[in-house]
């Protein structure tokens, strides 16, 4: 039986693969409702989250063991294939067997017809993951055929599964999961070698960064391990506790320094978000 974290993730990503590649600037989640565990939420999430940014990784990963073109299935069985190969890829907890086995799964109810193929395309593609490298090996990257940049470490497989490198901004787009328009522009500004620093740069998470009161922003993985608190409680514990990075702090600071008698009586602020610099203001 599929478990409802993933058909909450398969139901997410096939509205996704429905308007592919015209992904708007909307979130792509699975709410903390419809009777689902806190745990198949925050698995269901993940799974969505790979998908979304590393999309044209997993469909060139797909591509490389197939003999069908994964991006003309219709979008349901896409999404199962990209689920699938998102866990395979990306979530290191899971195990291959798991993955693959709820994808056969998934694709009984979608298309019967393709649990077969289902099976064999990502039992290739498990099988073709060599190993995942340590965080230094990101920073050293070039590109390379059989390998691609994870952030915090370096993907390697057992074949060249990515464009050949001297096509280059293919291999970007594919490698990194960037628009190839964004990664051909990269290339004519500032070169193939700027440009693939840009791509790889592109796949790392962004630092958090929390505030406490008046401090200045600390970062967070430092804060959770000496408080041994999750995000949630270590927020909900104070009112004045907030997620802001550094470049949107200072501009409150800087200006309450410009103005340490007399505040001015409006702000615009030309870079609105969600109201923290609201609440400073």
């Amino acid at each position: 039986m599929l478990s409802p974290a993933r058909r909450a993730a398969i139901d997410v990503v096939t509205r996704a693969a429905e308007r592919f590649p015209d992904l708007r600037a909307e979130p792509h989640v699975v709410p903390p409702a419809g009777g689902l565990s806190p745990h198949d939420v925050r698995l269901a999430n993940a799974i969505v989250q790979a998908v979304m940014q590393r999309w044209l990784t997993c469909e060139e990963v797909l591509q490389s063991v197939a003999d069908a073109r994964i991006a003309t299935l219709p979008p349901a069985s896409r999404a199962v294939l990209l689920c699938a190969t998102a866990e395979l890829l990306f979530l290191g907890g899971t195990a291959a067997y798991a993955a693959v086995s709820e994808a056969v799964e998934a694709m009984k109810h979608v298309a019967p017809t393709r649990m077969g193929f289902t099976n064999a395309v990502l039992r290739r593609v498990s099988e073709a993951v060599v190993q995942i490298e340590d965080a230094g090996a990101a920073h050293c990257w070039a590109p390379q055929a059989d390998a691609v940049p994870l952030g915090d470490g370096l993907l390697r497989f057992d074949r060249g599964v990515m464009p050949k490198p001297t096509r280059l901004m293919r291999h970007l787009a594919a490698a990194t999961s960037h628009p190839r328009p964004l990664v051909r522009r990269w290339i004519a500004q500032a070169g193939e070698a700027e440009a693939t620093r840009w791509a790889e740069a592109g796949t790392r998470a962004p630092t958090l960064f929390v505030v406490d009161g008046a401090d200045t922003p600390r970062v967070w993985s430092a804060v959770e391990r000496q408080t041994g608190q999750s995000l949630t409680e270590w927020l909900a514990a104070d009112p004045g506790r907030r997620v802001q990075d550094p470049a949107s702090a200072v501009s409150i600071y800087k200006l309450a320094a410009a103005y340490p008698d007399d505040a001015p009586r409006r702000v615009l602020d030309q870079c609105a978000g969600r109201g923290t610099k609201t609440r400073q203001l």
